[in-house]
């Protein structure tokens, strides 16, 4: 992980249609033009996050979609600021 194992994601809250046994893991698609797409339905104002460094984070429904397509990426060299 060459951007930095604090500031890339490596499990996201989804909704319930979104949902995936956790036995079973499905990479959870991301779009650009729908970036908060199946998030943040199951908690006020955002989900909970897992980043690659072992800590737990509430990611806040209006966060920048550029910073969010940083954290999602491992190796693109993102500014997460």
């Amino acid at each position: 992980i060459t951007d930095g194992s604090s500031l890339t994601l490596v499990f996201v809250e989804a909704d319930a249609n979104r949902a995936v046994t956790w036995t079973k893991p499905a990479d959870h698609a991301f779009s650009a033009r729908t970036p908060f797409a199946g998030l943040g339905k199951l908690r006020p104002g955002g989900f909970l996050t897992a980043f690659a460094d072992g800590s737990v984070r509430f990611i806040n429904n209006v966060v920048d979609p550029r910073i969010f397509k940083a954290m999602v990426t491992k190796s693109m060299r993102d500014k997460v600021r």
